[in-house]
C-alpha cells in the first residue's frame, strides 16, 4: 500500500542519511590522524573521482542483472552483492591503525562547550557557512536522483534495466563534472 510504503521508505531515507552523518565525525577524524595534509584535498579528489567511476560501472551492473535475471532472483543478487561490497569495506576499515591521540586539559574543556563554539565558529567563519550550505544542498540533490529512476520507470513504461543505464549516466556525468569544476 503506497500509504504504508510511501512514508517507510521516507523514513528509511531518512534513517540512513542520519546514521550516515553520524559516522562522518569519527571517519573525518581518522582521516585526518592517517593523511598527510599535503595530500588529503588530491586524495578526496582521486576518492570522487574513483568513487563516480565505480559507481558509473555499477549502474550498468545493475542494468545488466535486472534484465538477465527475473525478480526476485535479480534484487536478492544485488542485494547480496551490496553487502557483500560493504563487507569489504568494513574488512579494509578494520585494518587502520590510528596514531595514539593524547587528550589535554583544554581538548576536554573545548568539547563540553562544543555548542558555543559550533555557533562562534559558523558566525565568523563565512567559507565553512559556505561550505556546509553546499554540502547540504548537495546531499539533497544526490537524494533524489534515484526517485527520478523510478518515476522515468513508470511514466514512460521503462523496463527496469533502464535504472541501472539511468544510473550509470549520471554516475559518468559526475565523474567528469568532479574533474571540471575541481579544475
Amino acid at each position: 500500500s503506497p500509504n504504508v510504503s510511501v512514508p517507510l521508505f521516507l523514513l528509511l531515507l531518512f534513517l540512513t542519511a542520519l546514521f550516515g552523518n553520524m559516522s562522518g565525525l569519527p571517519w573525518f577524524l581518522v582521516y585526518t590522524k592517517t593523511v598527510p595534509v599535503k595530500l588529503r584535498g588530491r586524495l578526496m579528489g582521486i576518492r570522487q573521482l574513483i568513487g563516480s567511476g565505480t559507481a558509473a560501472v555499477g549502474g550498468y551492473l545493475v542494468a545488466l542483472i535486472i534484465s538477465t535475471f527475473a525478480f526476485p532472483i535479480n534484487f536478492s543478487l544485488l542485494f547480496g552483492l551490496g553487502f557483500l561490497f560493504t563487507m569489504i569495506s568494513f574488512y579494509f576499515l578494520t585494518q587502520i591503525e590510528e596514531p595514539l591521540t593524547v587528550h589535554s586539559e583544554s581538548n576536554l574543556s573545548y568539547t563540553s562547550n562544543i555548542l558555543a563554539e559550533a555557533k562562534r565558529l559558523l558566525q565568523t567563519n563565512r567559507n565553512y557557512r559556505h561550505y556546509l550550505v553546499a554540502d547540504a544542498l548537495i546531499l539533497m540533490s544526490m537524494s533524489s536522483v534515484s526517485l527520478y529512476s523510478i518515476f522515468a520507470l513508470e511514466k514512460f513504461s521503462l523496463s527496469p534495466s533502464s535504472a541501472g543505464t539511468f544510473s550509470a549516466i549520471v554516475m559518468a556525468t559526475n565523474m567528469v563534472s568532479n574533474i571540471v569544476f575541481g579544475i
